[in-house]
């Protein structure tokens, strides 16, 4: 038996997995735009983007871990979201939230500053990377059979699904012996 408002509870649960997925895909791409100009210095260490070191950094080496946070983000945010709405368009939320955040950054402001330039191969290699995980991971998601329930047992009162081939038997020859197969 289910408690007395479980219907409402379970409701409220997937409006609140739908909400973190939305608020979740706008976080990612905040992250990983402001990982962007990430760089390691020439003794190891890490060089502050806003310290003024970066500027003055000789040899400094780009890390891409706007990257990986872009990927990985958006592939675990569209998986959450699957599963914690239960519904197929679900999976769209954190796409959303993602692609807000991506035009919000490609803007210029009234004194033409930009946080992504486009001449930056860590940028254009995240907004790449990111966007094509949501819209791979979206496209599989709502292509999926049976989308927040994978291994789900099916209810005993459930049919068993139908086979998309059905071979029909083959009759007996004329003298009553089964056919053999060749070979």
């Amino acid at each position: 038996m289910s408690a007395p408002g479980g219907g409402v509870v379970d409701g409220l649960l997937r409006v609140l997995g739908g909400l973190v997925g939305l608020v979740g895909g706008f976080v990612a791409g905040l992250l990983a735009v402001l990982l962007v100009p990430l760089r390691v210095g020439d003794a190891g260490e890490l060089v502050s983007w806003y310290g003024g070191l970066a500027d003055t950094a000789i040899g400094s080496v780009r890390v891409p871990v706007a990257v990986v946070v872009a990927v990985g983000a958006n592939l675990v945010l569209i998986r959450f979201t699957e599963r914690a709405t239960g519904v197929r368009w679900g999976v769209l939320l954190p796409g959303l939230g993602w692609f807000v955040m991506v035009v919000a950054t490609l803007q210029t402001t009234a004194e033409r500053d930009r946080l992504l330039l486009p001449d930056d191969w860590v940028a254009v290699l995240t907004l790449f990377a990111g966007t094509t995980v949501v819209v791979i991971g979206t496209v599989l998601a709502l292509i999926s059979p049976d989308p927040g329930r994978a291994g789900a047992a099916r209810p005993a009162s459930a049919p068993a699904p139908r086979t998309a081939i059905t071979i029909p038997a083959v009759p007996p020859r004329e003298d009553g012996t089964p056919h053999r197969p060749v070979g």
